[in-house]
């Protein structure tokens, strides 16, 4: 972020948030500056297979455009390592929604590059769109989770987020989500005082 990489570490910080709603297990990676070890996280799945994850964002100003969808997957491709199975996460502009084919065009570019590499296992395109309403900023995730039928890992369900949980939609985040103005000690105590008044 000292950099000026902001939508890059946002688009980081948007993976672990929705991984962590999901009950996802994972682990960020500190960059190392070596090839095949320089991706984002790792993901274990419940039987503890590890998956090896890239985060890449296009800029919110950007244009859409196949060249620009299909660049970022190569470049998260290549961050992944030759050995383990790789999944992508792509972060797309909000007003790309807005485009009649921006969801034909984002399967078709992962597509391809699931014909051309068998040790990507998923690709996962989302959206980050943040709106105002009565001085409350709000920010949603939308996602599409795409797995490639043909991996050198087998063949199983790479799936890691969950549909909308209706039961809870008045809620805005889950029992398990903390805020971090009350990290680590989570939120003060609100009710009546102990019996031995202390």
């Amino acid at each position: 972020m000292k950099e000026g990489h902001v939508e890059a570490i946002a688009a980081e910080r948007d993976l672990g948030c929705m991984l962590f709603l999901n009950h996802v297990s994972f682990r960020y990676i500190k960059p190392q500056g070596v090839k095949g070890k320089d991706y984002d996280a790792e993901i274990t799945f419940p039987d503890g297979l590890v998956v090896c994850a890239d985060t890449k964002c296009a800029m919110e100003r950007s244009d859409m455009k196949e060249k620009a969808i299909s660049n970022k997957l190569e470049k998260a491709r290549q961050k992944l390592p030759s050995d383990k199975p790789g999944m992508i996460f792509a972060k797309m502009p909000a007003h790309w929604m807005d485009e009649p084919d921006f969801v034909e065009t984002t399967i078709d570019q992962a597509n391809e590059l699931f014909r051309q590499s068998q040790r990507i296992v998923s690709i996962k395109f989302y959206v980050a769109p943040t709106s105002i309403k009565d001085g409350y900023a709000t920010q949603q995730h939308a996602y599409k989770e795409l797995n490639n039928r043909k991996t050198r890992f087998g063949s199983r369900d790479w799936t890691l987020f969950r549909p909308f949980d209706h039961a809870n939609a008045g809620r805005t985040m889950p029992a398990h989500w903390q805020r971090i103005l009350f990290f680590p000690d989570g939120p003060p105590y609100i009710g009546p005082p102990p019996a031995n008044g202390t």
